[in-house]
């Protein structure tokens, strides 16, 4: 080996130790000392913390005590009763009468440091006097919260109702802390029902803001034109007649073999019972077929019953639960034998001409004609010259 290679040889393992000690420094002292130091500025920092919590602790123990002053204490049946008896001074200043008030013990949820507890309250009143107690309620100096106020006037009362959630929290006991005094001071009332704040709320009851709304009525018809009237140039025309009532066959019973027939309008529950024989639809009944029989108009469906009606010499049937409109002809084979067996009575009115001179005019005579009744009726006729 010549001199020049052993001096590279010598060189690179020299260059080699040194890589390997600087190494070897830096892991064994270099980064565990930057370690140090962040954990120790780590510690330096939360040691600021904690010293800037113990110096507030005096702060943050006298608000928790005025917080625990405005509760109704630390036992949370005691608070709930004291709560209630709040309210119900509240409700007689406002003189709400109490008859109306009912309330609801609820319980909230739990959060750190503290347990929810409250009423559902609803009571009603005058509108004055209501907002006279929801103000009293807001300017209340106890720790307290309104939830779900509804606020409403029935349409046809000048009280309104009222209903929301009072919430109020029980504080839990802290070392070293006296419970809050229950003293004369714990129900009294901040709010005055005299001071300007109050009077803003005035224009709710002056204005009647809670009243429902009401749709105006619409402006009543004009009277229709008299007969003589001419008519009138922007084209109106008269209103139409109401409708005429619809009636229906609503049953067909029989009784002791006595039939009845039920008529009834179609939108009304009244209904009316007629008998064979009475008068119905300008006819006579004639009787109640039982027959099974096509539907009309649905020769599908079978209809079990029918009234027939005769009208003049013709006869008519409306079935069970149809309009009277819907009546409908027979034909001689679609009668009951009974009917088919039956002539129709045919009565003679005597007609008396009183006027001396239709009886000595002799272009007029005097005509018989068969009405639709199955009587015969005897008019005068006048021929015109």
């Amino acid at each position: 080996m010549s001199n020049r290679e052993q001096l590279l040889m010598y060189a690179t393992v020299g260059i080699l130790l040194v890589a390997l000690g600087w190494i070897m420094f830096v892991k064994a002292f270099r980064d565990p000392a930057r370690e140090y130091r962040s954990h120790a500025s780590r510690l330096v920092l939360d040691v600021e913390k904690l010293q800037a919590e113990v110096d507030m602790k005096p702060i943050y123990l006298k608000d928790l005590n005025d917080m625990a002053g405005r509760t109704y204490g630390h036992d949370e049946l005691h608070a709930s009763e004291m709560a209630r008896a709040h309210l119900v001074s509240l409700l007689t200043k406002s003189r709400i009468n109490s008859e109306e008030l009912r309330m609801t013990p609820v319980s909230g949820r739990r959060i750190t440091g503290a347990r929810e507890i409250g009423w559902v309250v609803r009571t009603k009143g005058p509108v004055d006097r209501v907002v006279d107690f929801l103000y009293l309620i807001r300017t209340d100096d106890h720790l307290h919260r309104i939830e779900n106020l509804s606020l409403t006037r029935p349409s046809r009362s000048t009280d309104a109702e009222v209903s929301f959630k009072f919430a109020t929290l029980v504080l839990d006991k802290v070392d070293g802390q006296k419970p809050p005094p229950i003293t004369a001071d714990s129900f009294r009332i901040a709010g005055d029902l005299k001071s300007k704040e109050r009077m803003v709320y005035a224009m709710i009851a002056s204005r009647d803001l809670l009243r429902p709304y009401i749709k105006k009525p619409p402006p009543p018809p004009p009277p229709p034109p008299k007969r003589d009237d001419p008519p009138r140039k922007n084209g109106t025309q008269k209103p139409p007649p109401p409708p005429r009532p619809k009636f229906r066959v609503v049953g067909l019973p029989s009784f002791n073999g006595k039939p009845d027939v039920i008529v009834g309008e179609a939108k009304d529950e009244n209904a009316k019972t007629y008998k064979v024989g009475e008068d119905l639809m300008g006819g006579e009944i004639m009787m109640v077929d039982y027959r099974p029989m096509p539907m009309p108009g649905n020769p599908e469906l079978v209809s079990n019953s029918r009234v027939i009606v005769r009208i003049g010499r013709d006869y008519f049937a409306v079935e069970l639960g149809q309009l009277l409109d819907e009546k409908r002809k027979l034909q001689s084979d679609q009668l009951p034998t009974a009917l088919k067996e039956k002539k129709p009575d045919v009565k003679v009115i005597p007609v008396e001409i009183e006027k001396e001179e239709v009886k000595d005019n002799p272009d007029t005579t005097a005509a018989a004609e068969l009405s639709g009744e199955g009587t015969v009726e005897a008019k005068v006729v006048s021929k015109e010259k």
